[in-house]
């Protein structure tokens, strides 16, 4: 038998909206028409809720940071899967989302996403790991 995990996909959805906050996440445009000449679409604007890890290693004595990771904790409930390429605004979320006029520029730069890592046993997607670039 199976196991189901509507329950833990829940519980991850329940505790990144508590813990998490409200970002932007801009998709670009398809391209469209000849290989040679593409036309880029308009990009597409998404909701999606994240809780944001600054997580730094430090060296064998633990003095020295090696290196800084910026991962975001995606949850599913928004139906949004996030992917390499995409352009995520953490910073001023909020009030572009509610703003009337979503366009590249009243989104900004964002920060690219460069890698996704679901957490999916079972074929089933119960958060995403976001690695964006620093």
């Amino acid at each position: 038998m199976a196991f189901d995990y509507t329950k833990p996909r829940t519980t991850a959805d329940r505790l990144i909206g508590k813990f998490g906050a409200t970002m932007a996440l801009r998709r670009p445009g398809v391209a469209t028409g000849p290989g040679c000449n593409p036309t880029l679409g308009a990009p597409t604007f998404h909701t999606i809720v994240a809780v944001d890890l600054n997580e730094k290693r430090l060296d064998a004595k633990g003095t020295m940071v090696i290196a800084t990771t910026r991962t975001l904790l995606v949850r599913t409930k928004e139906g949004v899967v996030p992917a390499k390429g995409d352009r995520v605004k953490v910073d001023g979320a909020a009030a572009f989302l509610s703003s009337g006029s979503k366009s590249d520029t009243t989104f900004g730069p964002g920060i690219e996403v460069v890698e996704v890592r679901p957490l999916a046993p079972g074929g089933a997607n119960v958060l995403f790991e976001v690695d964006l670039a620093r």
